[in-house]
């Protein structure tokens, strides 16, 4: 089950689940994301799904049946295996996994039981993510239509898979939800349309597999502030400087990032006047206007420079075994940009924000 981002995918599924609970009897399975922290977010909505069934922290159970809610990064291999007649399997956000071995150690789980059954959920990244190429070798293309463009979104065709997808443009008309999924999509739509065609039609990022930073939307309440965390300052001579605030869950694999200044032509009174207030934590800068920074630093800014024995492409490869989430427009103009060309990396949309990004991550993963 693919979908654009507010399409009801989750929701479905859930819905599924429902009616599968009620149908088979003396079944065991799991209801996982990629992270148990991840995975206790669906509680709530689980509970109002099945609401005549038990719903805790780590189980759902409805009669005979009990499914276990798990993360997938988090679960070893020999607690999955020690669960007996397991036939069931839904993962949310699948496409945080990051290979088909990964996902192999839950799947190979299912052999118990009858109607055996995997239910991937999953908001389509880039083109050559594991999942369009571990279920056959037959894509097809459907076409979803807006505001008199047409978009082609990958279907995977096999005899074994049923693949469905959903954009908002699927939700019942005259709801709430869809008005509100209408506007957000508008204002996508006028700001980068390559991010309105991924994030809300889903159409799957396509840089011939060359995108370097996986990255994902989030909203601002779902950054866990109790992370680790430092700033990152890329300062820029005529064009733009970024502040970014980043909190690094080294266990789930995951970047929050806030951007929190992103101005052009800025002068060290002016940013003075701005940084003064973040001082909760060290501010991590690059090192092209020493001047400015040292001039920062004597007004009392608490800033350090970025680890300079490290280079670009190492300090990438390692921020590339984290998935981005950010609230903020710029940077994930910034990241939808930013990918290796013939010539090396290349930064259609600027690269500020993620540079701030980086000298604040590395030394938090």
């Amino acid at each position: 089950m693919s979908g654009g981002r507010g399409s009801g995918k989750t929701y479905v599924s859930f819905q599924l689940l429902a009616k599968r609970v009620r149908l088979v009897s003396g079944e065991v399975g799991v209801v996982a994301r990629y992270t148990y922290t991840g995975a206790r977010k669906m509680i709530n909505d689980i509970a109002d799904t099945i609401p005549d069934g038990v719903v805790t922290k780590s189980q759902i159970i409805y009669g005979n049946n009990r499914y276990y809610i798990d993360g997938i990064k988090t679960s070893s291999p020999s607690k999955l295996k020690s669960i007996n007649r397991m036939s069931f399997l839904m993962i949310d956000e699948a496409q945080d996994i990051k290979s088909y071995q990964e996902f192999s150690i839950p799947d190979k789980s299912i052999r118990g039981g009858i109607d055996k059954l995997t239910v991937l959920i999953f908001n389509p990244t880039h083109s050559r993510h594991w999942i369009y190429s571990s279920f056959g070798n037959n894509i097809e293309y459907e076409q979803v239509e807006y505001n008199n463009n047409t978009y082609n979104v990958p279907i995977i065709k096999d005899n074994d898979v049923i693949h469905i997808h959903t954009t908002f443009l699927d939700l019942p008309k005259n709801t709430l939800g869809y008005y509100d999924m209408v506007t957000q999509a508008e204002v996508a739509y006028r700001f980068n349309q390559e991010l309105f065609a991924n994030e809300f039609i889903g159409v799957p990022l396509d840089y011939s597999g060359n995108i370097i930073l996986r990255f994902k939307r989030c909203r601002e309440e779902d950054i866990d502030y109790s992370l680790p965390t430092l700033y990152g300052l890329d300062i820029g001579f005529h064009d733009a400087t970024a502040l970014v605030k980043v909190w690094v869950d080294r266990g789930g694999g995951r970047v929050f990032a806030k951007v929190l200044l992103y101005i052009t032509h800025a002068t060290a009174n002016q940013l003075f006047e701005i940084i003064k207030n973040y001082q909760d934590a060290p501010i991590i800068s690059d090192v092209s206007n020493k001047q400015l920074t040292e001039e920062l630093r004597l007004a009392g800014c608490r800033i350090f420079y970025k680890n300079q024995r490290v280079s670009l492409v190492e300090q990438l490869r390692k921020l590339s075994d984290y998935i981005i989430y950010t609230p903020d427009n710029q940077l994930l103009n910034e990241l939808v940009g930013y990918c290796y060309g013939e010539k090396g990396i290349v930064n259609n949309n600027g690269d500020h924000a993620i540079d701030a990004v980086r000298y604040a991550s590395f030394d938090l993963i």
